[in-house]
């Protein structure tokens, strides 16, 4: 996806240009009107393509340049950043899933002296549930595999034991479809995955860089350049 190109001014393969007319909500009009005739007009106008600037190889990263006052932006964030101790401790759930997946997960009671970070929710896989019931991991050999964006269900341990190498967990699970809590007994540590609490993610931390992407000045239009919207609503 789009969200996904990277800044950099030096490798950059991919450049934007608006979209021909009629396509993607582009109305080219739009390129032709003042700005303070686009006032309370809620409704998208106006798209744009990402075109690559050379033969791009399978497996090769997208670049775009940002613009000079994105580059500035950030040379400067990178040489005033400090960290704090928060973002020295701070670990994702991507991170921690990859970490310690072959680690055991702490029951409530081991959490009240060793808890995980507070943007750590832990989930249970969708598919401890069949047919709004437990389901029994031992006579269904389930092979269990999370995709990068299941969520599953949140959930507690109340129990760990560990026999023949092989750890199961008692735990209470949350189902999303009716808002009931059950205990599941039996479920093995692959069904277990921590998932992010809602703005905890790394780029809502405090000295996040943040900066506005620069459209090029040839995609500027005349009406455009050096407007002043003192009469606008903000």
């Amino acid at each position: 996806g789009v969200n996904y190109i990277n800044h950099n001014q030096t490798l950059a393969n991919v450049k934007i240009q608006w979209a021909p007319h009629g396509t993607v909500a582009q109305n080219e009009t739009w390129l032709h009107m003042d700005p303070s005739e686009m006032e309370n007009i809620a409704r998208t106008n106006l798209g744009i393509d990402y075109i690559a600037m050379r033969d791009i190889h399978q497996g090769e990263e997208l670049f775009m340049d940002y613009g000079n006052d994105f580059e500035q932006a950030w040379r400067e964030h990178v040489l005033k950043w400090k960290p704090t101790d928060k973002d020295l401790r701070y670990i994702s759930a991507t991170q921690w899933n990859e970490e310690f997946a072959n680690k055991d997960v702490r029951t409530e009671i081991e959490q009240q002296t060793d808890p995980y970070p507070d943007n750590l929710l832990l989930s249970c896989h969708p598919k401890i549930w069949l047919k709004g019931k437990c389901r029994n991991f031992e006579s269904s050999k389930l092979n269990i595999a999370w995709s990068r964006h299941e969520k599953g269900h949140l959930c507690k341990v109340h129990d760990r034991i560990t026999n023949d190498n092989r750890t199961l967990y008692t735990v209470e699970v949350r189902n999303a479809d009716n808002d009931r809590s059950r205990i599941c007994a039996g479920v093995p540590r692959q069904a277990l995955a921590m998932m992010n609490e809602k703005y905890t993610t790394d780029w809502h931390n405090h000295g996040t860089f943040r900066h506005f992407i620069g459209i090029p000045d040839e995609m500027m239009p005349e009406k455009w350049k050096n407007a002043r919207f003192l009469n606008m609503k903000r």
